[in-house]
C-alpha cells in the first residue's frame, strides 16, 4: 500500500528544492524537464502499485498535453490518457484507472484525463481534432509498450488520411487570435495563447512531428530539416518562454500564463534587465520578448501558413508547380519564387530586385525565399545596402505598396534595418505604459499602413475628406518619409522628437532627396506632434493661437503633410485612442490652419477680428433683436466672442439671452453633439462661490466624463458655461436607448443642482494600482491675458475634482479646460486668472502648485512595485 502523507511530503520537499534552483539559475527548459521526471517518477510508482504485472498486457499510461511535450510548470494541470486494447467497460481496467485517478486527487493533483480502446476509438471516423492532437503528445509512461507502439502506428496512419488537420488548426489559431486582438492583450499579452505564444510554438512542433515524427530540435538539425541558425533561434526561444512561465507559476503561486504589467516589472528585474538612461529595464524585457515571439511567428510563416498540403514537404516547392527554367521568377499562387533562391545570400541587390518583382506583380515572396534570407540577414554588412539600386527600390516600394504588406516583411525579415540601419535600435522597442500597446517599429509600420488605407483604399470612398486631403499633396515622398521615421528618434536619452529631426535630415541625405524633401521630412518629423497638442490642449478659437501654429507651418501643402501625419499616428498608437471626438478636434484645427493659408484676408488684428465676428453672428441670428443683442454686448466678455464658433454663440445667445427675463435666470440647455456618443451642456447661471466644482458633481453622479469645457464670466456677475461631456462607459458598447438613459439621468440631476444649489457628496473608489507614479505641472504665461496650467497625471476618479478644489482654494477662475486621456495618464489644461489677469507672480505659481500636488496625492492609489 501506497504511504500518501510521505509521498506529499516527499512530493512537497522536491518541489521546493526544485523551485529554490530555478531562482537559483532560471532556465525554463530545464526546469520543465526536472518536473516532468518528478511527476513521472511519481505516476510509474502509483501505476505499478495498482497494476499487477499479469495486468501490464492490458492498461499502458502515458502522459498528454504539455505534460507529455516534457513542457510541465509548476501549477499546470496534468494531462493522462490510458490505452487497453480490451473494453473500456472492462471491471478491472476501470477499477485501476480509478485507483489512480483518486490517489493523484488525494495528492492535491488537478488530473485531465482519458480512458481510451485501441482499436474501437482511435479511427478516421470518429477522432475529432482536440483528442488527435492529445493523442499527438502521448509519451509512454508505463504498462504495456506493445500496445503504446500500435498506438502510434494507428495514429501516424490516422494522420496520413486526415491531411487537412493542421490546416484546421492553423484556421482554430487565427479565430483565436482575433479574440485576443485586443489593447490589453498586447499589453500584457498572455505567453500560452497570444500571437506568437506557447499555442503557436506547439503548432509548429506538432506538424514537424506529423511530417517527420518527430519534433525534438537536435534530430531535426541533424536530419537537415532546420538550418543551424533556426535551431539557435529555437533554443533561445523555448529557454525565454519557458523561463518567464515560471517566474508567472511561481510568482503568482497558481497556474499563471498572463505577462501584466506587474509580472513585467518583476520578471525583469529577477531576470537581471538593467535600466540605461531612458530605456527602463522592464522595457528591455518586454522588447526581448517581442524579438522572441517575432521569431515564433516567423516559424509559423515558413511551416504552416504557406503550406497548403501536409502531405508536401516543408521548405520545398511543390512539385505541381515546375518552375520556366528560362525566368529568372516564377509564381506559385499568389507567391513569387527566384529559380535559384540560393543566389539570395549576401546579395542585397537580387534581394531587392526580388521584392520589387513582387511589387510589380502584386505578389508575395515565397516561404523558401524568405526563409535564405532571414538565415542570413545578419551576415550581410549593412554597407552593402549603400547602393542606388537598392534604395531607389526601397523608396518605390514604400509608396506605392498599397497594403503595406510587403514593408512589413522588410521589417519581420530585417531587412528594413538594414537599409535604414537607425530602425536597429527601435525595432521591438516597447514603453512601459498603458498608452502605447505596439512596439515602436510595429506602430510606425502600422501608420504606414493607415496612411495607405487613406492614400489607396479612400479612393473607392465618396466624399472622403481624409483622402481628398491626401489627393491634394503635390509630393507624397515626404509625407511618407516622415510618416516612416517620426518616431525614429524614440529610446535615445533627449526628447525623441529632436533626435528624430537630427537622424531624419541623415536619414534623407542617405537617400539623395532634394533639400527641399530633406527640410520637409526632418520638419515634420520634429514637429508631428504640434499639430495633436494645438488641438488637444490649446483653445483653438482664439485666432492667436491658429496665426502662430500656422506661421510655424509656413505653408498649405506643409499643413497637409502635418495634419495627415498627426491622424495615422494617432490612429496607430492604440485601438482607443482615435475617436470621432479627436478627429473632430483636428479636422476643426485643420480647417481654421487651412483658412489662414487660402484666405490672406485674415488680419492679425484681434479687435477688426473681433468686430467682424460679431458682425457674422448678428446675420446668424433669428430671435435677438438688435437693442437686445446691444445689451448683451455690454455685460459680455471678449473671450465669449473670441473662444466659441460664431454658431454656437448665435445659437446661446437666441437661446438664454433674447429676452431681458432670461439675463439673471438660471437655465441650462442639454443637446447631442454632432459626434456620436456626445452631448453638449450649457449651463447659463449667476456666479457663486464653488459653482463650478457643484456642475462638476453633477455630471459625475450621472456617470459621465468631462473632455472639454469653456466658463465665461459676465461683468453683470452671470456665468455661461459650455461642456463636451461623454458616458464613462466604452461608447463602442452603447445603444441610443444607454444614451437617452444617461441623458435623462443628468437632466434630473441638472434640475437637483438648481433647485437645491448643491450636490451630494460622490464616495471615492477603493484603490487603483498604477504602473509608475506621476505628477508633472507646468504653467505658461506668454499670453498676456491668461495663464495656461498644463496637468500630467495618472488618471483616476475625481481627479478633476480634487484639481478644481485646489483651484477655488487659490481663487483662480477657470475661463476654459480640456480634458485627454492616454492609458492611465490624464492631460488636463486650464485656462487661468485671478483678479481678472493672468497669474504672474512666481511665489503666487509655487503656492498653487503645491495646493494641486496635495490634492492630486491624497487620494488611496498605489503604484506597481
Amino acid at each position: 500500500m501506497l504511504n500518501l502523507k510521505k509521498i506529499h511530503k516527499e512530493l512537497e520537499s522536491s518541489r521546493r528544492k526544485l523551485k529554490d534552483e530555478f531562482f537559483a539559475n532560471p532556465e525554463g527548459v530545464d526546469a520543465a524537464l526536472k518536473q516532468t521526471v518528478l511527476i513521472d517518477n511519481l505516476l510509474k510508482n502509483i501505476f505499478s502499485n495498482y497494476v499487477s504485472n499479469e495486468k501490464f498486457s492490458d492498461l499502458v499510461l502515458c502522459a498528454a498535453g504539455g505534460y507529455g511535450r516534457r513542457e510541465l510548470a509548476p501549477y499546470s494541470d496534468i494531462d493522462l490518457i490510458f490505452f487497453t486494447e480490451k473494453k473500456i467497460t472492462n471491471a478491472k481496467i476501470k477499477n485501476s484507472v480509478k485507483k489512480i485517478l483518486y490517489t493523484l486527487w488525494d495528492l492535491n493533483f488537478k488530473v485531465g484525463y482519458s480512458l481510451r480502446n485501441l482499436y474501437q476509438e482511435i479511427n478516421i471516423n470518429n477522432l475529432d481534432n482536440t483528442s488527435a492532437t492529445s493523442m499527438l503528445d502521448a509519451r509512454y509512461l508505463a504498462g504495456n509498450y506493445t500496445i503504446y507502439k500500435n498506438f502510434k502506428k494507428k495514429l501516424m496512419i490516422f494522420f496520413k488520411k486526415k491531411t487537412n488537420f493542421i490546416n484546421t488548426k492553423v484556421e482554430e489559431k487565427k479565430l483565436r487570435l482575433l479574440e485576443r486582438n485586443t489593447d490589453s492583450q498586447i499589453l500584457e499579452p498572455d505567453i500560452k495563447f497570444s500571437r506568437g505564444g506557447l499555442r503557436d510554438i506547439n503548432l509548429i512542433f506538432w506538424a514537424l512531428k506529423i511530417k517527420y515524427l518527430t519534433s525534438n530540435p537536435d534530430e531535426l538539425l541533424e536530419s537537415k530539416v532546420i538550418t543551424k541558425f533556426e535551431f539557435r533561434k529555437i533554443k533561445s526561444l523555448l529557454s525565454f518562454i519557458f523561463t518567464v512561465r515560471f517566474f508567472l507559476h511561481y510568482l503568482s503561486d497558481r497556474p499563471n500564463d498572463r505577462l501584466t504589467f506587474e509580472y513585467q516589472k518583476k520578471i525583469s528585474q529577477l531576470m537581471k534587465y538593467k535600466s540605461r538612461k531612458k530605456t527602463l529595464g522592464v522595457e528591455r524585457f518586454m522588447k526581448h520578448y517581442h524579438l522572441q515571439v517575432r521569431f515564433s511567428i516567423y516559424l509559423n510563416y515558413i511551416i504552416l501558413e504557406q503550406n497548403e498540403k501536409i502531405s508536401s514537404p516543408f521548405f520545398k516547392l511543390n512539385n505541381l508547380f515546375l518552375p520556366d527554367l528560362k525566368s529568372k521568377f516564377f509564381s506559385n499562387g499568389k507567391y513569387l519564387h527566384l529559380n535559384k533562391k540560393n543566389k539570395l545570400k549576401q546579395n542585397p541587390s537580387l534581394i531587392m530586385e526580388f521584392f520589387l518583382e513582387c511589387q510589380k506583380r502584386k505578389l508575395l515572396p515565397g516561404y523558401g525565399e524568405l526563409r535564405t534570407i532571414i538565415n542570413t540577414i545578419s551576415f550581410i554588412n549593412k554597407s552593402q545596402f549603400d547602393k542606388k539600386f537598392i534604395k531607389d527600390t526601397f523608396v518605390f516600394i514604400l509608396i506605392n505598396d498599397s497594403d503595406n504588406l510587403l514593408v512589413e516583411v522588410l521589417n519581420e525579415t530585417g531587412l528594413l534595418a538594414k537599409i535604414v540601419p537607425y530602425f536597429s535600435k527601435i525595432l521591438a522597442l516597447s514603453q512601459f505604459d498603458q498608452y502605447h500597446i505596439y512596439s515602436v517599429d510595429h506602430h510606425l509600420i502600422k501608420a504606414l499602413k493607415n496612411l495607405k488605407q487613406i492614400d489607396y483604399v479612400s479612393k473607392k470612398t465618396k466624399n472622403n475628406y481624409l483622402f481628398d486631403i491626401c489627393s491634394s499633396i503635390q509630393n507624397k515622398l515626404p509625407l511618407y518619409f516622415s510618416v516612416l521615421l517620426h518616431d525614429i528618434g524614440k529610446g535615445s536619452s533627449v526628447n525623441h522628437t529632436i533626435e528624430g529631426f537630427k537622424i531624419s535630415k541623415q536619414i534623407s541625405k542617405f537617400f539623395d532627396f532634394s533639400d527641399k524633401e530633406c527640410e520637409d521630412i526632418s520638419w515634420l518629423v520634429k514637429n508631428h506632434l504640434e499639430f495633436c497638442n494645438t488641438a488637444f490642449k490649446k483653445d483653438t478659437e482664439d485666432p492667436k493661437i491658429i496665426i502662430k501654429l500656422c506661421k510655424e507651418i509656413k505653408n498649405h501643402q506643409r499643413l497637409l503633410k502635418l495634419f495627415l501625419i498627426s491622424v495615422v499616428d494617432l490612429q496607430s498608437v492604440n485601438n482607443s485612442v482615435w475617436n470621432e471626438w479627436k478627429e473632430s478636434l483636428l479636422r476643426k484645427l485643420f480647417y481654421k490652419c487651412e483658412d489662414y493659408f487660402l484666405n490672406p484676408k485674415i488680419s492679425n488684428s484681434s479687435k477688426r477680428y473681433l468686430l467682424s465676428k460679431k458682425t457674422r453672428i448678428q446675420e446668424l441670428l433669428v430671435l435677438t433683436s438688435p437693442t437686445t443683442l446691444q445689451n448683451f454686448n455690454k455685460i459680455s466678455c471678449d473671450e465669449y466672442w473670441l473662444m466659441q464658433d460664431s454658431k454656437n454663440i448665435a445659437f446661446q445667445i437666441d437661446r438664454f439671452f433674447s429676452n431681458k427675463i432670461f439675463f439673471n435666470k438660471n437655465n441650462f440647455h442639454l443637446r447631442k453633439d454632432k459626434v456620436y456618443g456626445f452631448f453638449e451642456l450649457i449651463i447659463v447661471t449667476k456666479n457663486r462661490n464653488k459653482l463650478l466644482i457643484d456642475i462638476v458633481k453633477s455630471i459625475i453622479a450621472s456617470e459621465m466624463k468631462i473632455m472639454d469645457a469653456k466658463i465665461f464670466t459676465f461683468k453683470n456677475n452671470m456665468v455661461t458655461d459650455i461642456f463636451k461631456i461623454t458616458p464613462l462607459k466604452n461608447l463602442q458598447n452603447l445603444s441610443k436607448t444607454d444614451l437617452s438613459i444617461y441623458e435623462k439621468k443628468l437632466r434630473h440631476n441638472l434640475k437637483i443642482f438648481f433647485r437645491n444649489q448643491s450636490v451630494h457628496e460622490l464616495n471615492r473608489v477603493e484603490e487603483k494600482v498604477f504602473l509608475k507614479k506621476s505628477i508633472d505641472i507646468r504653467f505658461d504665461n506668454h499670453n498676456k491675458e491668461y495663464t495656461v496650467l498644463e496637468i500630467r497625471t495618472n488618471d483616476r476618479e475625481l481627479l478633476l475634482l480634487d484639481i478644481l478644489e485646489a483651484l477655488s482654494n487659490f481663487d483662480a477662475d477657470v475661463l476654459s479646460a480640456k480634458i485627454s486621456t492616454f492609458g492611465e495618464m490624464v492631460e488636463d489644461i486650464f485656462h487661468l486668472k485671478k483678479n481678472n489677469s493672468r497669474i504672474g507672480n512666481s511665489r503666487n505659481l509655487l503656492r498653487l502648485r503645491t495646493m494641486i500636488e496635495k490634492n492630486i496625492i491624497k487620494s488611496r492609489d498605489k503604484v506597481v512595485n
